[in-house]
């Protein structure tokens, strides 16, 4: 009896280890299946290297020109589709606004011959693959006149919808051709 009694105790105790190892490696499964699931998920990651803003003088216009790397982080393969630039603006009366601007790779014609290399959209992007180039944003200046700029925002949208979002900070201005002075004094 008393070795029975022993025997059901050790069968207990084996039976709990043997549930907690099956119930530990199937956590264990279901976290590398998640992970794995993840990395099927669509993810575009947006970097920025650098960016500058370039006055034209004929037309009046402001090229928006940033340097871009784009990241597959996915295991499978997805595809740039859009490019665009948000420009979040103020005024002394009135709601805040914003403007949204395309990339427009027939712009690299007005960028210096070292710095064209615009970015082609829509363009595919392998899995765990970069493409990077030039993403060219032009803004007639009257589109800006009298705002107050708070942000500029690039935006990447990918072949599923999916937005990927990155504000650029800093911003230096290029000026190719002399601003016309305006006289706003009156004459009499």
């Amino acid at each position: 009896m008393e070795w029975e009694s022993k025997t059901s105790a050790a069968a207990a105790i084996v039976s709990a280890v043997a549930a907690w190892i099956a119930a530990w490696h199937a956590r264990r499964t279901y976290k590398l299946a998640l992970q794995q699931e993840s990395r099927l998920q669509p993810s575009l990651e947006l970097y920025l290297v650098n960016g500058y803003i370039r006055r034209l003088g004929s037309p009046l216009l402001r090229l928006f020109v940033f340097r871009l790397v784009v990241t597959n982080k996915s295991d499978a393969g997805n595809s740039l589709r859009d490019l665009r630039l948000v420009i979040h603006y103020s005024r002394e009366e009135g709601p805040p606004g914003n403007v949204t601007i395309s990339h427009s790779p027939e712009l690299a014609v007005s960028l210096p011959e070292g710095q064209r290399n615009p970015l082609p959209v829509p363009c595919g992007i392998a899995a765990r693959a970069v493409v990077g180039g030039v993403a060219i944003f032009g803004v007639p200046e009257e589109l800006l006149r009298d705002f107050r700029i708070e942000s500029y925002m690039l935006t990447a949208v990918d072949s599923f919808g999916h937005q990927t979002e990155r504000e650029a900070i800093l911003l230096q201005e290029v000026r190719d051709a002399p601003v016309e002075k305006r006289d706003h004094s009156t004459k009499q």
